[in-house]
């Protein structure tokens, strides 16, 4: 099964597929695509060509925060952008996928920040939605990106809303307890999609 995660800024979404991974899935990290993408030389050459060599950090790489500020209000901006990177993280994906299929792997799980927003759910068997309470998902942007609650509701107010995503996904894992917990809820998803595709597949 090809499987989304979706749900609101730091409810721990790449926690949740590091232990789909452990449990044998594949996962494709656009996070990861995109910052691979931003390096290409073909890339960075129509970056500049749009922005500038003003998007470069000290290290002489596309600096993702300095085009964030950008597009972040700037919707023909980001439109262009999107219109760049994503066929290219489509066709890293697509991919991934297919090879994964081919070795065997227990799923695919595909970590999307915009999952519902750029249509990627169209590509997946099930979407899970991971359920974490807004003051710990909080405390965790606070202490990993430096954001306060402003920061953290603006940033979410530019993604669709929670309840939205909630009601769109076809299964819920609440992130709130102890590791272990969360292992445990993981795999009982895993088990409980890999059985529904089951019943749901028509028989030959």
């Amino acid at each position: 099964p090809v499987i989304g995660i979706v749900g609101g800024i730091g409810a721990g979404k790449s926690s949740v597929a590091e232990i789909f991974a452990d449990l044998g899935c594949v996962v494709s990290d656009s996070d990861a695509s995109v910052r691979e993408i931003m390096q290409d030389p073909g890339v960075t050459q129509q970056l500049v060509a749009w922005w500038g060599r003003e998007i470069f950090g000290v290290d002489s790489k596309v600096d993702r925060s300095k085009i964030a500020q950008i597009v972040f209000n700037q919707p023909f901006e980001r439109r262009k952008l999107e219109g760049l990177i994503h066929p290219l993280v489509h066709e890293r994906r697509r991919a991934l996928i297919a090879n994964a299929i081919e070795d065997g792997a227990s799923g695919v799980i595909i970590d999307a920040p915009l999952l519902f927003e750029a249509g990627v759910d169209s590509e997946c068997d099930a979407v899970v939605y991971v359920e974490t309470p807004h003051d710990i998902r909080q405390a965790r942007v606070q202490k990993t990106r430096g954001w306060d609650a402003d920061e953290l509701d603006r940033r979410e107010k530019t993604q669709l809303g929670l309840e939205h995503k909630r009601k769109r996904s076809d299964y819920t894992i609440a992130n709130l307890g102890s590791p272990d917990e969360l292992k445990g809820r993981v795999a009982r998803v895993l088990a409980s999609i890999r059985k529904d595709l089951t019943q749901r597949a028509p028989s030959n």
